[in-house]
């Protein structure tokens, strides 16, 4: 929705003077040439703005990217109603308590299809909680030790990550390990 509405606002923020006022800093021989074409070119490229940009979320949303730092971090993964999955990450300060939310994000299913969760470096600690979502999860671990507690998981979970001393608890009966230095498996 947040996008919809960004879109609509530069489309009613170039308005057709705003275009006019563009145009007449081209070169005066550029200007008197492409003037009347540019003008209507310009026009309907800002009037596709909303379509556009609602095309490129949706491409952009159907695989989501998440990325940790290399300190310490809470991981939190939950279902949401209508088969969503919510991620928070939150920081681990240095006397070991969870601080200020980093991220906080429910992904829809209908939009987004997998999340691939990066924890990279630092002793992070991830929370899995999730019987419904329909959205396929990978967590890809780093160089650091982390803990995986999982509470409960409807689909299986694909976990990539090194022969690092990393713990599992929980049901990890739908959780793939895939434990190697070998970058490739």
């Amino acid at each position: 929705e947040e996008v919809k509405k960004l879109a609509e606002q530069f489309k009613r923020a170039v308005t057709d003077s705003v275009i006019g006022v563009a145009l007449k800093r081209l070169p005066q021989s550029a200007y008197d040439l492409r003037h009347d074409i540019l003008y209507k070119k310009l026009q309907a490229r800002r009037d596709r703005v909303p379509v556009a940009m609602d095309q490129y979320f949706r491409f952009i949303q159907k695989v989501a990217d998440i990325q940790t730092s290399d300190k310490n971090e809470w991981v939190q993964i939950t279902d949401v109603p209508g088969g969503g999955m919510n991620v928070r990450i939150s920081k681990i300060n240095k006397d070991g308590r969870v601080g200020e939310d980093l991220m906080n994000k429910t992904y829809d299913p209908t939009l987004t299809k997998e999340i691939r969760l990066y924890v990279r470096n630092g002793n992070d600690s991830i929370l899995l909680d999730n019987k419904a979502s329909k959205i396929k999860l990978r967590i890809v671990g780093g160089n650091d030790k982390k803990a995986y507690h999982i509470i409960t998981s409807g689909n299986r979970v694909d976990i990539y990550d090194k022969q690092n001393q990393s713990a599992f608890y929980g049901n990890v009966s739908k959780v793939k390990k895939h434990i190697s230095n070998d970058s490739l498996n």
